[in-house]
């Protein structure tokens, strides 16, 4: 996540300056990790979605190479970067699809968890919301997560798919 897009808007910076100063220690932690080492503590817990944006332009960048692996499927440099163009559109569209998928309980159970927590009073988190006010919500909540599940199976099988196609051309990639 970057600095720029922190998600709460300025009032609840300004209310809770402890919590905005301990997210920019984060960034910068993350940040000097990723100078250190090309990756950080955030991108390990969130490793498909790194994969996922990193790749994409790497094989982009590879294609517009002069060189090629010279033997089969890869034998004219048109084939190899056709073949690195399409598998990097491919990773970008998962990561672009799985944005634009939409879980058809979202909305719904957004709003009344968020209902949820302004009745407690407590804060902005979830484990403020006390379900037992609400029978319909852990109802809810359960219908989100499922079909949230059924999305992730999908996307990981197509993922799946793609990198094992990479892995079968992982030589040609370290000629």
């Amino acid at each position: 996540m970057n600095v720029f897009e922190y998600s709460l808007p300025w009032s609840h910076r300004l209310r809770h300056p402890l919590q905005y100063l301990r997210f920019l220690a984060r960034a910068c932690r993350n940040a000097c990790q990723r100078i250190a080492k090309g990756y950080c503590d955030f991108d390990i817990m969130d490793i498909d979605d790194w994969l996922l944006s990193v790749l994409p332009a790497m094989l982009k960048e590879l294609a517009g190479k002069p060189a090629y692996p010279g033997y089969e499927p890869f034998d004219t440099p048109e084939k190899w970067e056709a073949w690195l163009n399409d598998t990097a559109a491919k990773l970008t569209s998962y990561r672009e699809d799985w944005a634009e998928t939409r879980n058809e309980y979202e909305k719904e159970y957004q709003d009344r968890l968020d209902k949820c927590i302004e009745k407690s009073g407590y804060g902005l988190t979830t484990w403020s919301c006390d379900y037992s006010k609400d029978p319909g919500l852990l109802e809810l909540k359960d219908k989100w997560s499922a079909r949230i599940k059924e999305l992730d199976a999908v996307q990981c099988f197509q993922q799946a798919q793609t990198f094992a196609e990479i892995g079968e051309n992982l030589k040609a990639l370290w000629w």
